[in-house]
């Protein structure tokens, strides 16, 4: 199917037979940078295979949704009226609404052939268009609390579309954070990596179900909540050997290292001297390749000294990040598990400083699985803290340890872990139950005694793991 469209500069498209969508939307935008191939698979991939949303991904868009409601709806701005699915009719109310001239719209169909773009919000600022003295600038409604770039490109694209309606793109777009707060985006600085994903996409989608060279996954932490994991993790081959980069695979695929079986086959350091490739990334691509076939953890290297001091303290803290919300904190020294909680989030400073003035009377590494220092640095920025707890703060930083990216470090894993759980179990020559259930649902509940239950789970496989590397295991 050939598409053109009209003076928004987007690129032309041609969808391979088979396609089960018709338009490309902005999430296949934001989502293509994390993931390609599985923006192919919404176009080709076989319906009956795609799962469901998780029950933590559910709850996530939920809260996106009353976020947007929170923040827009104060606006009284107006929103077009079509029926579901008809975008042409969405489009032609949206342009109506927009030639009036109103202050701003919500929820505005955008349309240039097969490319669809609802932004949260078009604000109208002073200037000329084909509108009239006006023009309208794409604002999005985000739920975290600092701009990433996928979310820029998203705008960006918006703006695309925006300027087939005006004929002006307009010179800025805008994010709406979750504190309310506003993030001006300059789309010209970003230009360049939109219509660079945008040729890489329609290159993407021209290629259908049958084409030997269409888009094949790349393994990731993110895949584990991914609708269409079933289908992706059916082929293993050097896309599914974890550890690597996209660039690394495609060249290793390009060499003919494709199979399991011709990467196990791999001379690391005669093919590191051919130069496309240094041996380590030769090694750890036959590594994993063998991690992968035989569902075991492989040894890659000794911990370096400065990872494997002997811990004092062993500390996990429950995290909710929608919310940047700490509910329970739990650690472990001398044996002896202790958990402190917070019901509200004006019980968290009474929680911290438990653990802190436990801390402090401590010496030796206060291991934990990734992101401690994190929170007490937020903890440190919302709280008032006396002086002398204030003191003890700066006097823990060097003894923090991510024991987790030392594991990491250590042994390439079947899949990417996560979690400590997750990392023993391989090690342990057991395969990894279901990961702990996620903290917003839990904390959303008020159900603190799985909360605990987690933690205790993590803390005593942080403990565990701990001892393995130290004792050389």
């Amino acid at each position: 199917m050939e598409t053109t469209v009209g003076n928004t500069r987007l690129p032309q498209v041609r969808l391979a037979g088979g396609a089960q969508r018709a338009q490309i939307t902005a999430s296949h935008v934001y989502g293509f940078l994390n993931c390609e191939h599985k923006v192919w698979l919404d176009f080709f991939g076989p319906r009956t295979e795609k799962l469901s949303p998780s029950p933590a991904l559910e709850q996530l868009l939920r809260r996106g949704r009353d976020l947007e409601e929170r923040l827009v709806a104060p606006l009284g701005w107006d929103e077009p009226r079509y029926e579901r699915g008809r975008f042409d009719i969405g489009a032609a109310e949206t342009r109506s609404l927009l030639a009036t001239g109103v202050d701003g719209l919500r929820q505005g169909v955008l349309l240039e052939g097969p490319w669809l773009g609802i932004p949260d919000l078009l604000r109208r600022h002073d200037g000329e268009s084909a509108l009239g003295p006006f023009h309208y600038v794409v604002g999005d409604v985000k739920s975290s609390r600092k701009p990433r770039a996928d979310q820029a490109l998203q705008v960006a694209f918006y703006s695309l579309l925006l300027e087939g309606v005006q004929g002006r793109r307009p010179d800025h777009g805008f994010l709406v954070l979750q504190d309310g707060r506003e993030e001006r985006i300059d789309l010209e600085a970003i230009d360049v990596v939109l219509r660079e994903v945008l040729d890489e996409m329609v290159d993407v989608l021209a290629r259908g179900p049958d084409d030997p060279d269409n888009s094949r996954p790349h393994h990731s932490e993110s895949c584990r909540d991914c609708a269409w994991r079933a289908v992706c993790s059916q082929p293993r081959d050097v896309y599914w050997v974890p550890g690597l980069t996209r660039s690394v695979r495609q060249v290793l695929a390009g060499r003919g290292f494709t199979s399991l079986d011709a990467l196990s086959l791999i001379e690391p350091r005669q093919q590191g001297r051919a130069g496309v490739l240094p041996e380590a990334t030769w090694q750890r691509a036959q590594l994993g390749a063998q991690a992968v076939a035989t569902g075991r953890p492989v040894f890659v290297r000794k911990p370096r000294l400065q990872d494997v001091r002997e811990a004092a303290t062993v500390v996990v803290a429950l995290y909710d990040a929608f919310d940047a919300r700490v509910p329970l904190v739990a650690w472990q020294s001398d044996g002896r598990v202790r958990v402190a909680t917070a019901a509200s989030r004006a019980d968290e400073p009474v929680m911290w400083k438990d653990l802190l003035l436990a801390l402090r009377s401590t010496r030796g590494a206060i291991v934990h699985g990734g992101g401690f220092p994190a929170r007490v640095y937020e903890q440190r920025l919302r709280s008032a803290l006396d002086p002398g707890l204030a003191a003890t703060l700066d006097a823990l930083e060097d003894r923090y340890v991510d024991l987790m990216s030392t594991v990491r470090g250590t042994w390439i894993f079947p899949e990417p872990v996560q979690h400590a759980s997750e990392a023993l179990a391989y090690l342990e020559g057991a395969l990894p139950d279901e990961a702990p259930a996620a903290v917003p649902l839990l904390l959303e509940v008020g159900d603190f005694d799985a909360l605990e239950q987690v933690a205790r789970r993590e803390l005593a496989a942080l403990a565990a793991l701990a001892k393995r590397l130290w004792s050389g295991a």
